[in-house]
């Protein structure tokens, strides 16, 4: 509980994933390296995109730049 306060949901999430991934990857017997840092660098770039829409140049010209 103090893991999940501190770092929040998102830490949660990742724990979550990564898990599922390396369980899938267990009736191999080997271990899906590629997944394991392709997986979480797709949804990096997925989120950078996100935030680059929500915060992009348009929502800046808010109240606080006309001063």
């Amino acid at each position: 509980m103090i893991t999940l306060a501190t770092y929040g949901v998102g830490m949660l999430i990742g724990f979550s994933l990564a898990g599922w991934i390396s369980d899938r990857s267990a009736a191999n017997n080997r271990h899906p390296w590629h997944a394991s840092w392709s997986v979480p660098a797709i949804l990096a770039a997925l989120i950078l995109v996100v935030f680059g829409v929500a915060f992009g140049p348009e929502s800046r010209a808010g109240p606080l730049t006309r001063m």
